[in-house]
């Protein structure tokens, strides 16, 4: 009897054994999987408005816009991302920013309407602009590009429909605007001043007036970066590089 027991006693140690013995391996397993395969850690905006776009004044200093159901929101990060506080809320969607120092900057709204803050975000001044703009092209304003502090222009489109190019000359005092029947999506420039604006089935270039480069039907260009050549992708898996008639 007494080695009937201490039999079962060592399996009971065996078995307990065995068990923690596999439950370490798992564990080590996890936190090699972590150190393996994921690459990104969520920050805490203390937000739950969608977010959709992002930008880097500097390596420390960035900006980030969102919005939904009426709702708007900018954030700024000033130590690289590692934490985010609220610049300014709007009580209207927000689809792009753009900053050209720490006081100077824009926003790109629904309804095709632009802000313009002077003093970090602290006010806000609205440009609106809709003599002769048909319903259909006061759009979300997606994409904002500036050549210096004076001259800069905004995109914006939706729904696979109209879209609209803004202009200023004067650091955003002013705007110009052209209509256009495609969404616009992304725009781009060199250092020559010379421009790339794509959207839903269409191209346009710019070289001191912006003109219909290219339609493709069913195409949907939804970026544009330029990096000695334009570059533009797209749905389906397209990307497309510019040759010399677009340099």
């Amino acid at each position: 009897m007494p080695f009937f027991n201490v039999s079962i006693y060592i399996l009971i140690f065996y078995e307990g054994f065995c068990f923690l013995f596999v439950a370490i391996l798992f564990f080590n397993w996890l936190q090699k999987g972590k150190v393996e395969y994921s690459f990104f850690n969520e920050i805490d905006t203390r937000t739950s408005l969608d977010l959709n776009q992002l930008q880097a004044l500097s390596s420390d200093t960035l900006f980030l816009c969102g919005g939904r159901n009426e709702k708007g929101i900018i954030l700024k990060s000033v130590n690289a991302g590692k934490s985010w506080n609220t610049l300014a809320e709007f009580e209207r969607n927000v689809y792009s920013v753009f900053f050209i120092n720490e006081k100077k900057g824009f926003v790109g709204c629904d309804s095709s309407v632009i802000l313009k803050t002077i003093d970090g975000g602290i006010t806000w001044q609205q440009f609106t602009d809709y003599d002769g703009v048909p319903q259909l092209h006061k759009v979300p304003l997606r994409k904002f590009s500036f050549l210096n502090e004076t001259t800069g222009f905004v995109c914006g489109g939706k729904g696979f429909g109209k879209g609209i190019i803004y202009q200023t000359n004067d650091g955003g005092n002013s705007w110009t605007k052209i209509l256009t029947d495609h969404e616009m999506r992304s725009l781009e420039f060199n250092q020559n001043g010379n421009g790339v604006c794509a959207g839903y089935g269409a191209i346009y270039n710019y070289a001191n007036e912006w003109n219909l480069l290219n339609v493709v039907s069913g195409e949907f260009y939804t970026g544009v970066i330029y990096n000695s050549s334009f570059f533009i992708c797209g749905f389906n898996g397209g990307i497309y590089k510019s040759d010399n008639g677009v340099n």
